[in-house]
């Protein structure tokens, strides 16, 4: 694996969680549903395009890069493991943000 968990822990909290969700999500779903497992040149140059920001939202902040993004085969490795982890992260995220919600309510409601 060549996705560096320490960077990922600090981009995830950042706005580029959800666009590493939707960029990603449609590069997988393209290679998935594709016979070939091919991806469109424009969607696969998104995602570099993308990751190429993360590294260097790490390098500004002194951290190493997120991934390599060195070779298609590498790549496809890295788009499929950094989806797993900002989806699940993005789930866990919106369960607590529900969690806090219902907590409020019940609250509201406990001191009318």
């Amino acid at each position: 694996m060549t996705v560096n968990l320490f960077t990922f822990n600090e981009i995830k909290k950042t706005t580029y969680a959800e666009k590493l969700y939707k960029v990603l999500g449609n590069y997988i779903f393209e290679y998935v549903f594709n016979d070939e497992n091919e991806v469109k040149d424009g969607d696969e140059e998104k995602v570099v395009e993308l990751l190429q920001e993360c590294n260097q939202f790490a390098e500004a902040l002194r951290l190493p890069e997120l991934c390599g993004i060195y070779d298609v085969f590498r790549l496809e490795q890295d788009v499929m493991i950094l989806y797993s982890m900002v989806t699940k992260y993005l789930i866990k995220d919106k369960q607590g943000f529900d969690k806090l919600q219902i907590i409020t309510k019940l609250e509201h409601h406990s001191n009318l």
